[in-house]
């Protein structure tokens, strides 16, 4: 499948949900001949600069979004 994408990844900013490192994130991507990764932590957007970064550096297209609570109770 080389033209897949994944387009739902939480890293270690992603509070109680996530662990991937960014950088190890990417290198896997790269490795797998994906052409970009999408960032999709919860309630922050802590990891968002680091990872434009590393994509860049890596010629990998980046996307990045967060999954924001909504006011009150669940």
């Amino acid at each position: 499948m080389p033209d897949f994408l994944h387009l739902h990844c939480h890293t270690q900013y992603s509070l109680l949900d996530g662990a991937s490192d960014i950088k190890a994130l990417m290198d896997k991507a790269v490795r797998d001949g994906q052409k970009g990764v999408a960032l999709t932590d919860h309630g922050n957007m802590f990891g968002a600069f680091k990872f434009v970064s590393e994509a860049n550096k890596r010629g990998s297209r980046p996307s990045w979004a967060a999954i924001l609570p909504r006011g009150g109770p669940p």
